[in-house]
This record gives structure tokens, sequence and C-alpha cells, in this order.
């Protein structure tokens, strides 16, 4: 460090005058000038052909015809409602079904939370209609109610397209015809959802 005391610096502002409508005028670069600076020499190149690279390449082996499935552990059942999120969005349609399978159904509406959006609320009309109905799962109407309990359900039920509507009524008739059926849950079921 240094010894020296510290010498006092007088500090002026100078404020320029405005300036003429000539300077007023935005900075223009020509296009001779963008050429220059990015045509300008960056170092020696080499040029490389086609045929060059043919001959340093390796020849592949020829594809087999073998399928790749993904084949990927089912995750536990959620603690929460961002482990949901995050794992839902990652799994396909059938794991979606074994996943939702494997939540306590009275655990639903908690899990699905404050983020329950439409794009979810499809997705879970899909797996209940692509699994649950054909496998005539008993918990079908249970899992649909519980559902219908999450804060952000009537919002969602008044803004279903024509097409999730369909989906809800042909889930509803199915589930009329099967042999266990609950005439008051359907009943609620149909008013929370909408259709008839």
């Amino acid at each position: 460090r240094s010894k020296k005391s510290m010498r006092r610096v007088t500090i002026t502002d100078i404020v320029s005058p405005r300036p003429s409508t000539d300077e007023a005028q935005p900075l223009r670069i020509s296009d001779e000038d963008i050429d220059k600076i990015f045509n300008s020499y960056c170092g020696p190149y080499e040029e490389i052909k086609k045929e060059d690279l043919q001959e340093n390449e390796p020849n592949p082996d020829p594809p087999t015809a073998t399928p790749i499935v993904e084949s990927r552990a089912l995750p536990p059942a959620p603690a929460g409602t961002a482990q949901f999120y995050i794992t839902w969005k990652e799994l396909s349609p059938n794991q979606k079904y074994q996943y939702l399978k494997s939540i306590d159904i009275q655990n639903l509406c908690k899990i699905l939370g404050a983020g329950f959006d439409s794009d979810t609320f499809n997705d879970l009309l899909c797996t209940i209609q692509d699994f649950y109905v054909p496998e005539k799962e008993p918990t079908t109407a249970s899992v649909l109610l519980e559902i219908s309990k999450n804060d952000e359900f009537p919002i969602l039920a008044m803004l279903m397209s024509a097409e999730e509507k369909k989906m809800v009524s042909s889930i509803l008739k199915q589930l009329k015809n099967w042999p266990k059926k609950n005439p008051q849950v359907l009943e609620k079921l149909s008013r929370a959802y909408g259709v008839d």
C-alpha cells in the first residue's frame, strides 16, 4: 500500500451541446464495411472436399432392423405435486396408466394440486379412455370423481373442448353398462363434468 496521502481531484460536468439535425441521424454502416468485417482474414483454412471425407470415414455397418424399445422402470408413486408433474410429462401413455394406478385415489386431488392445467386434464381423460375403460378398471369412476374435487376443476370443466366433452360422455356411457355401477356416482360425474 502506498504511504502517500490521497489527492483531491475536481470533477467537472461537461454538458454537450445539442446535436445538429445532421448529427441526430442514426449511424449507418455501409454494406461494404459490413462485408469487410465479415470477410476479413481469420487465419488459414483448408477446404475439405466430399471425396476426402468419404475416404477418411470407415464404412458403417448396415443398419439392423431391430426396433429400439425404451423400457424405463416405472417410478414410485409421487409424494407431492411437483414430483407428479415432473414425472408425468416424461411418461409414455401406457406408463401414465400404470403411474396413475399407483397413486392412492384419495390422494389424487391433493397430488394434482394448484398446478392442474388443461394439458394434464386432457392427458388424464385420454389415459382413462384408452386404458381404464378397456381394462374395465373398477376404480375408473372414483378416479374421475377425485379429479372433479380439485379446486382447478370447475374452470377446466367450463373450458372443456367439444372433443373432451365427447370423451367424458363416452367414458360415462361405458361406465353405465358395467355390471358393478353406482348410479349416484354416475349422476354426480355427469353433473360435475357437464355432460349427459
